[in-house]
């Protein structure tokens, strides 16, 4: 049975210097806000409070320690640090790093910038339902823009020796500027870390996520590399151009209807792109597009291959 979601905190409240907006959103681990610095500079707070180790009631500030969970709370704090000093290495305009860190309130808050614009997700909802039935989601321009876009912000991931490991379309957000970034790294791992398999606990905290997760990150196996990220990019693609997300890969091994249904949208996209999405999705992880310049190279020779408009939808 689940455990009761921890109450936010109220707007107005302070956090080390930050003062809070507003509640955004609660994930496995976490809560976000928004938030201000002391010269008025939107930020966004995620304070690290995991429902299944922690609780707090409406109206206090200190949460509480579930019984028998001082231990893993621990672990999942230390992991939860990690994770920051992973991020704050990071430095690129399509990447959504760590600026601050805040001890308050008996738990910690990571610090970021305050990022307004919709997610791809929601982008490719809004899409869906304006294109006529059986049409194309997003332009193949649009398709291939998003994936070079993402793509170059990975290449930073990777080259610091981290995997991403819960990209998504929920995971990308689109600015009103219209530029890509990538976002939630609660999941991200060094690569070197992975290459020992080890059962799921508070340090590995893997993520999940049907259609959009490698066979290899769902068996939590030591296969994982940059591969296992570039799956989740070509699902995410495959999502931008049929407007929903593929078939999670346990159901793809047992039938695979990924390429059929690739090929039932060969009216709008190039047979590039439709091979592109298709070697970054491989199910084999030696017949899978192995680094992201490899993807890089694809996407652009789909670009090349016939010409298309920019729009997004």
């Amino acid at each position: 049975m689940a455990k009761p979601k921890p109450a936010p905190l109220p707007a107005g409240c302070e956090v080390g210097g930050y003062r809070i907006v507003r509640f955004l959103a609660s994930g496995g681990s976490s809560l976000v806000y928004q938030a201000t610095t002391a010269a008025g500079a939107a930020v966004l707070l995620k304070e690290y409070l995991p429902a299944a180790l922690m609780h707090r009631p409406p109206g206090q500030f200190e949460p509480l320690v579930r019984p028998g969970k001082v231990g893993r709370l621990r672990q999942g704090l230390h992991a939860f640090l990690d994770s920051a000093r992973n991020l704050a290495v990071l430095q690129h305009p399509a990447l959504a790093t760590v600026i601050d860190c805040v001890h308050a309130h008996e738990t910690v808050y990571l610090v970021s910038p305050y990022l307004e614009g919709q997610t791809l997700q929601s982008h490719i909802v809004a899409s869906r339902l304006q294109s006529p039935r059986g049409g194309a989601c997003l332009s193949e321009a649009a398709v291939i823009s998003i994936g070079l876009d993402l793509l170059q912000a990975l290449a930073v991931v990777h080259d610091a020796g981290l995997l991403h490991l819960d990209i998504k379309p929920s995971n990308l957000l689109i600015t009103l500027e219209g530029a890509l970034v990538l976002l939630d790294f609660d999941a991200a791992q060094p690569w070197a870390e992975l290459q020992v398999a080890k059962p799921p606990g508070p340090r590995t905290r893997p993520a999940f996520t049907p259609g959009f997760s490698a066979p290899e990150a769902m068996a939590n196996e030591s296969s994982q590399g940059p591969w296992t990220d570039l799956y989740a990019v070509g699902a995410c693609l495959y999502a931008c151009m049929l407007g929903h997300p593929p078939p999670d890969c346990l159901a793809r091994a047992q039938s695979d209807s990924v390429p059929a249904s690739l090929a039932s949208a060969a009216a709008h996209y190039s047979t590039a792109l439709q091979s592109a999405v298709l070697r970054s999705m491989a199910l084999g992880t030696g017949a899978r597009l192995q680094e992201v310049q490899a993807l890089e190279a694809a996407l652009v020779q789909a670009a090349q291959s016939r010409p298309t408009d920019t729009r997004l939808h």
